[in-house]
């Protein structure tokens, strides 16, 4: 978490290190959400690179907070959660898609927050809903 609590009110910054981690470094040039934070996008991500004032997290909700930022929902919050329900809002279960289990052969199914920043950002031309529907999807699947 970049800027450790700074991170909670500006999703943005769980977004650069998430889209960082993704893509080794060198996410698709052109990106929105790079192109509205450019000021300070480079100081979020090498903060992170560091570790400095970057505590991990495994939260689900900073996933999704950088989801709702890479598409565009909401850079920065008003209320803890905010990013993610506005997310949420935005997710059209009639256009659900089935996506491939993230077993990996092991026969349990596993979270990964490389595939869901992949994924959202290789399919930007879909649109925030389906995105949104499928990046949920993605982030882990319960069941055969």
């Amino acid at each position: 978490m970049p800027g450790g609590e700074a991170a909670i009110r500006q999703p943005w910054r769980m977004a650069a290190t998430y889209l960082d981690a993704a893509f080794a470094g060198s996410p698709p040039d052109g990106l929105d959400v790079a192109r509205r934070n450019r000021r300070r996008w480079p100081h979020v991500l090498n903060l992170a690179r560091r570790g400095l004032n970057s505590p991990v997290t495994s939260s689900a909700g900073r996933l999704f907070d950088a989801v709702a930022a890479i598409l565009g929902v909401r850079d920065a919050i008003n209320y803890e959660g905010q990013a993610a329900v506005e997310l949420e809002q935005l997710a059209d279960p009639r256009r659900a898609g089935r996506l491939p289990r993230l077993d990996h052969g092991t026969g349990q199914h596993e979270t990964s927050r490389h595939p869901v920043g992949q994924h959202g950002v290789g399919h930007r031309g879909v649109g925030q809903h389906g995105v949104c529907h499928r990046g949920g999807g993605t982030a882990a699947r319960c069941g055969r």
